[in-house]
C-alpha cells in the first residue's frame, strides 16, 4: 500500500509501507515489494536500511544472506555490503549495491522508491 507521508523530507519521492515497526526484529533482513521492486530491508542495532535485494557482484537476492553489525553478506560468496551506504569495502573499486532511503513515520516503515543524499533511517 502506498501512503503519502504527513511531512515528506523528500518531496516528489513516492514512499512505500512495508510494514510496522514490530515486523522486524533487529539483526534481520526481509525482502519487501517497494512499487514492484525487490528490496532488501535490514534492520540493525542503529536502524534500518534498504539495498535492492541484488547483488552487485553475482546477482545473488541480498535477502538470503545475513546481518553482520551494520553490512548485509551475501550468502552465496560472502561479498559484504555496508547497509547506511551499500558501499562494499572488501577491495577498492568494488561494485556497491544500490540503495532507497528508509524512514519511520507513526510506527510503520516506509522505503523509498529512489534514494537520495539524505539518510532517514530511524
Amino acid at each position: 500500500m502506498t501512503v503519502p507521508p504527513p511531512a515528506d523530507p523528500a518531496p516528489g519521492r513516492a514512499w512505500e509501507d512495508v510494514g510496522g515497526v514490530e515486523d522486524q526484529a533487529v539483526g534481520t533482513l526481509r525482502r519487501v515489494l517497494v512499487h514492484g521492486t525487490a528490496v532488501a530491508l535490514a534492520r540493525t542495532e542503529s536502524g534500518y536500511a534498504a539495498l535492492l535485494d541484488v547483488c552487485p557482484h553475482a546477482g545473488a537476492p541480498l535477502s538470503a544472506g545475513a546481518i553482520r553489525g551494520e553490512f548485509v553478506v551475501c550468502a552465496w560468496h560472502g561479498w559484504k555490503f555496508e547497509c547506511a551506504t551499500g558501499v562494499c569495502p572488501l577491495f577498492p573499486g568494488a561494485p556497491s549495491a544500490t540503495r532507497r532511503d528508509v524512514r519511520v513515520d507513526g510506527g510503520r516503515v516506509l522505503v523509498g522508491s529512489s534514494s537520495s543524499s539524505q539518510e532517514t533511517r530511524r
